[in-house]
């Protein structure tokens, strides 16, 4: 008896730090030994339990731009990371305080690498996470590549309210044309 109700206790522990603890969902075993080493150590600390090191990794990875395109699988595996983080940007003087996400900061991580995440993007629409879905139908919009359309029409033809914003959005950056939520007002756009 006694073994049980020590087992519950870790059981909920092990359960809420994987809740609360919100690293990629790549294992790490899969992590290229041909990148470039920087980009190696950014998708390592992107493990760490850390929020902050993990926003400062995707950071870093979107300031390297194309170069860090060995992360994108691992930047698509943090989209879901919704911790919040307080940075200071400026200086010791001048300075703002501003809250970051390492979810967030992959979208425009994912954005800047360009069309080396485009595929891997479009594989996350079918996620089962809505804030993978989400987050993944912004970066498409922000990478403008018309290949998405055809499968943002056909999340508008989904229940999710949510989604629809997003993608509506996505679709008017990309064609810079305003259908509204009709899926066969965005047909044309397919080819």
């Amino acid at each position: 008896m006694r073994r049980v109700d020590f087992i519950k206790p870790v059981f909920l522990a092990c359960l809420l730090g994987g809740i609360l603890t919100a690293q990629t969902t790549v294992p790490q075993d899969q992590i290229p030994t041909d990148a470039p080493k920087t980009v190696v150590k950014k998708i390592r600390a992107m493990y760490s339990e850390d929020p902050k090191a993990r926003l400062d990794a995707v950071i870093s990875l979107m300031k390297m731009g194309p170069k860090a395109a060995a992360a994108v699988p691992f930047l698509i595996g943090i989209l879901a990371d919704n911790a919040k983080v307080e940075v200071r940007i400026g200086n010791d003087s001048v300075y703002v305080t501003a809250t970051g996400q390492p979810g967030l900061s992959a979208v425009k991580a994912l954005a800047a690498i360009g069309t080396d995440s485009f595929q891997p993007t479009l594989e996350a629409l079918d996620s089962k996470e809505q804030i993978v879905r989400l987050r993944a139908v912004e970066v498409l919009g922000e990478l403008k590549d018309r290949r998405a359309i055809k499968k943002l029409v056909e999340l508008l033809r989904g229940d999710d309210v949510e989604i629809h914003k997003a993608v509506i959005m996505a679709l008017e950056t990309i064609t810079g044309e305003k259908r509204g939520e009709d899926p066969t007002s965005w047909e044309s756009f397919i080819y």
